[in-house]
């Protein structure tokens, strides 16, 4: 179980994400800082009342997410 545990926490740790837009690859620094940058603009925008670009902001966070979840099911499955 704990093999299994740090084998995870490493595969988190290690893993590259490629941004949707413009197919640059991530670290996993980078892509937290994108997707904290991308909710604190979202904040900012809503406190000023701009809802609609508030949501879209958070859906370009969402993007980065998706794609860094299908990377680590994609490594998964090959590791099966």
């Amino acid at each position: 179980m704990k093999d299994a545990m740090d084998r995870d926490e490493l595969l988190w740790k290690t893993i590259k994400v490629v941004h949707p837009k413009t197919k640059r690859i991530l670290s996993k620094e980078e892509n937290f800082s994108m997707k904290f940058g991308y909710l604190k603009k979202a904040t900012v925008l809503h406190q000023y009342g701009r809802f609609k670009e508030a949501f879209l902001t958070i859906a370009e966070g969402a993007i980065l997410v998706k794609a860094e979840m299908a990377k680590l099911k994609e490594i998964e499955e090959k590791n099966k």
